[in-house]
């Protein structure tokens, strides 16, 4: 997944690879040339996107129990809706 942030002047990629973040962390600095040797190999028009990286992080996709106590905080400055509430994995083209 793809798209353009502040302007157009930064680009998102998300890429999936395997989980190698330890159980204590969901987002750690990643390494710019482990990922560009990850999708050396793919379509030629990603390591050219890739090329033109400068930093990544790694975010561990997680399973969170879905038994919330409540929808909304106390204050009741948010509430959570959609996808937040019953997010999935995005795997077979879903999430």
């Amino acid at each position: 997944m793809t798209y353009v942030l502040r302007g157009g002047r930064q680009f998102n990629m998300v890429l999936l690879v395997p989980d190698d973040l330890p159980d204590s962390s969901t987002v750690v600095p990643g390494n710019v040339a482990e990922m560009r040797a990850l999708y050396a190999d793919w379509d030629p028009r990603i390591p050219k996107l890739l090329n033109l990286c400068t930093s990544v992080h790694k975010w561990k996709l997680s399973i969170r129990p879905d038994d919330l106590p409540a929808w909304s905080n106390p204050s009741g400055s948010f509430v959570l809706l959609g996808d937040a509430v019953h997010a999935a994995l995005p795997y077979l083209a879903a999430g």
